[in-house]
């Protein structure tokens, strides 16, 4: 969808119009008396929420949009970003002491495998050039971030209180 309209909006246009319709979608369409979202209580650090909607809404679409702008083979991007689990589980072993279990590192290992079959097998639709993959590795990076700060606030706030505090 990014790649159809990227020419005609500015990535951060495109990235105001989607964390708007996520945040109106999650306030109004889910029932909040249902969910508990508490970001206000005693003792809860926002910085880990912060820190998380920098990294995932705002340095990842920017990073992936970017990079599709750069005439980046649409491609080339999926299959870096494909990568993002192989190094969220190098990552999460690294700095949260996180030991990946085998289906984990098969289901990462298959992910990359598949875009890669499936781009074999379809024909390349752009290019790839450096600053486009300098703004792949932006994103790469900061989904990775946004995975291991998310798991590493997760005793403190729960799953919805994180992607609404985030947006």
């Amino acid at each position: 969808f990014s790649n159809l309209i990227i020419d005609e909006v500015s990535p951060i246009v495109l990235l105001a119009y989607q964390c708007t319709i996520c945040v109106l979608a999650m306030a109004v369409c889910i029932p909040l008396p249902i969910v508990k979202c508490n970001l206000r209580g005693r003792g809860k650090k926002l910085l880990p929420l912060l820190f998380m909607g920098v990294c995932d809404p705002l340095l990842y679409y920017i990073g992936t949009n970017y990079a599709l702008k750069c005439n980046t083979s649409t491609t080339f991007t999926a299959v870096m970003v494909a990568l993002m689990p192989v190094f969220a589980l190098a990552f999460g072993a690294i700095f949260l002491r996180e030991i990946p279990t085998a289906l984990q590192i098969v289901f990462s290992v298959l992910s990359v495998a598949g875009v890669v079959i499936l781009s074999l097998q379809g024909k390349n639709d752009g290019s790839v050039s450096l600053e486009g993959v300098l703004f792949l590795l932006l994103t790469v990076a900061s989904g990775v971030g946004y995975g291991l700060i998310s798991r590493g606030s997760a005793k403190e706030f729960g799953a919805f209180e994180r992607t609404f505090g985030c947006f």
